[in-house]
């Protein structure tokens, strides 16, 4: 019987062989004999032996970011409409079920499918307090820790170790282990710039005598707003996004205790915090007058909630409106419109309502004052604004917007007041603005590409402002440019120089093409 199955798991030339031997009894031969004959048994074993040799050959993928190369490809095409077989390319790529092929693709190649293991507990007993020797292979890089005195012992204790270190790769060493020995030399006691000259110069294997820090249970079990008994506040949350609405240089922050160990910052980052410790300054004596106030720890409980009360976000469809904000005459609306000109099936601009009869080149729905003035107090308006001395009235309904969004297509808007006031009704949690600064170039380059003698060469000019731009003019963009680029910074999601018309176009395009595919940051109320 064992003959009779490996005859089966092979091929049917091996099958045949095994019938014509004499090992087989008439009954196996005839039955094998019917077997091997079916027309679904042939099938199966023909798949079995096309997946062996496929399994053989060890095919690789071609490359592990295929959805990149797309990207790329997908944004060459749409800006170069009028190649051959473009429009049909382009209209599959932008399928979701592609998009969805090529990520399961890429998926596959790096095998992001895999388990991750847990990892694995290591069991202390709490009682047991004993000396923990490290030793660590140190050239010229940093030992990536700092460390600070205990006024109260005296004791040199680890007070942070940076992400990515030769400490915090070893996993050897937290912050608040105590160290005693540098390569056997005693450390305790002594003026802790002598610890740090000998973590310094050392080099080759380097020998700590380290004793471990205690179990900080209460601080994770008492939640947000725990005091330890050193008079230290401690904050701790589960690991967050955050994006950085500030430039910091630790260079020139006088404060930090250590500039080397300080993570410079520019505006626009986007961080992931996975530990957050906030420590209250006290001085030695305690006193509660240089305490903080409790209100102060409840309001970033708040902020940074250690549970969530539910998830901690869902997912962001895929379009959201274009909101190109900048100093009037740097070619926004240029942009919008050239913008929409590349794809009218996946842009356009929103249907805007007026008081206005009289038909004009835009399209828009002629409405009363009380309509409108009811749009507006029911909160349907993302903007309103007058023209025309006050006699007309003109305003963006929010339903333009959502069903631009419903029929799969992304509004390209062009504000008409100045932010940030513009932005209130756009950067909100059911149509979450992308808001594209477009920002004037300096003033020699603007002189340049704004000039009267090319605006006179051009009969279909690439910056359409409807008349000559004086030189007084431009300055006054740039500076009102930098007024605006200063008092918006913490609402700008990308910005953009339009030095170029071309160039700034196909940026935006990308950029709005990136926009559905990767990741994106929200604040967290939006979600």
């Amino acid at each position: 019987m064992l003959q009779l199955q490996q005859g089966i798991c092979d091929s049917p030339l091996s099958m045949e062989s095994l019938i014509k031997s004499g090992s087989l009894s008439s009954n196996d031969k005839e039955f094998l004999q019917q077997f091997s004959n079916d027309a679904n048994m042939n099938a199966v074993v023909k798949l079995c032996d096309i997946l062996e040799g496929y399994l053989a050959r060890r095919v690789a993928p071609v490359t592990p970011s295929a959805l990149e190369d797309v990207v790329e490809a997908y944004d060459y095409l749409r800006c170069h409409p009028h190649a051959e077989g473009c429009h049909e390319l382009v209209h599959l790529l932008r399928k979701p079920h592609m998009k969805a092929l090529i990520q399961c693709h890429d998926d596959l190649a790096n095998r992001t499918y895999g388990p991750r293991l847990s990892p694995v507990p290591h069991e202390v007993d709490e009682d047991d307090v004993s000396v923990k020797i490290v030793e660590l292979v140190k050239q010229d890089e940093p030992l990536g820790a700092t460390i600070k005195i205990n006024e109260r012992t005296g004791a040199i204790l680890i007070a942070r170790v940076m992400h990515g270190g030769l400490a915090d790769r070893s996993d050897l060493l937290q912050a608040g282990d105590e160290v005693q020995a540098v390569n056997q030399v005693l450390v305790a006691g002594q003026d802790p710039m002598t610890a740090i000259r000998m973590l310094t110069t050392a080099r080759g294997n380097v020998r700590l005598s380290v004793l471990p820090s205690e179990r900080r249970s209460s601080s994770t079990a008492g939640g947000v707003g725990s005091v330890s008994s050193g008079g230290q506040q401690q904050v701790g949350v589960s690991p967050a996004t955050v994006r950085v609405l500030f430039n910091y240089n630790p260079a020139d922050d006088g404060l930090i205790p250590c500039q080397e160990a300080g993570l410079c910052l520019r505006l626009g980052d986007i961080l992931q915090l996975l530990i957050l410790l906030v420590t209250s300054l006290l001085n030695s004596s305690g006193s509660d007058q240089q305490q903080p106030p409790p209100q102060f720890f409840e309001e970033l409980g708040r902020f940074y909630p250690g549970q969530p009360d539910g998830p901690t976000g869902s997912p962001v469809p895929p379009y959201r409106p274009l909101v190109l904000i900048g100093p009037s005459g740097v070619g926004r609306r240029e942009l919008a419109r050239q913008l929409v000109g590349t794809d009218r099936e996946h842009f356009a601009l929103p249907v805007l309502v007026s008081t206005r009869s009289q038909q004009r080149p835009e399209p828009f729905v002629s409405l009363t004052a009380a309509q409108i003035r009811a749009l507006a107090e029911a909160g349907r308006l993302a903007e309103q604004w007058t023209e025309d001395g006050g006699n007309e009235t003109w305003a963006l309904p929010v339903d333009s917007l959502t069903k631009l969004l419903r029929d799969g297509r992304v509004p390209v808007c062009v504000p008409h007041g100045p932010p940030p006031h513009c932005l209130l009704g756009l950067r909100t949690p059911s149509l979450r603005a992308f808001v594209v600064y477009v920002k004037p170039p300096p003033l020699d380059v603007l002189r340049e590409t704004r000039a009267p003698h090319l605006l006179q060469q051009q009969e279909d000019s690439l910056y359409d402002t409807g008349r000559q731009l004086t030189l007084s003019e431009l300055e006054a963009m740039v500076i009102e440019g930098q007024r605006m680029e200063s008092a918006c910074a913490h609402l700008i999601d990308f910005t953009l120089v339009n030095d170029d018309l071309p160039v700034a176009l196909e940026t935006l395009s990308e950029l709005a093409y990136r926009l559905e595919t990767d990741f994106s940051y929200v604040p967290k109320h939006w979600l």
